[in-house]
């Protein structure tokens, strides 16, 4: 899920200014595959572990002294409107796992990312709302 432009971006108490973008991405860990004998396909998959992996990106003004901890577990919520007029919300329980900066001839950005995190291991971290 990419959400570019988003109206507003929390993590926690803290609204996160001047968001570029967020993406949610999820991927597999230990897939398993099994092969038959018909062919060259894979012919079960499955996907016992997953990760939830998110990256928000923020034009940074001037210094910005307050960065989020490494290991820091909030609700991120992400408003997305779209061009219709209709706001989605994305909630991630989500803890931070790094935070970059970097410094173009566009301006200076910082990178913050985080895993989603299932309070039981079964409930998918992601829950988007809104229409």
């Amino acid at each position: 899920m990419l959400i570019v432009g988003p109206g507003e971006v929390r993590f926690g108490g803290r609204v996160w200014e001047r968001v570029s973008w967020v993406s949610v991405a999820q991927e597999g860990e230990g897939v398993v595959a099994e092969w038959g004998d018909e062919g060259p396909h894979a012919a079960f998959v499955d996907v016992p572990r997953r990760r939830v992996d998110i990256e928000v990106v923020q034009e940074v003004a001037g210094t910005d002294l307050v960065d989020p901890e490494l290991g820091e577990r909030e609700d991120l919520v992400v408003l997305a409107r779209s061009a219709g007029g209709a706001t989605r919300t994305v909630r991630v329980d989500a803890v931070v796992r790094s935070v970059r900066h970097e410094v173009s001839a566009r301006g200076a950005t910082r990178r913050v990312r985080l895993i989603g995190v299932s309070d039981d291991g079964s409930d998918d971290p992601v829950a988007v709302t809104g229409g």
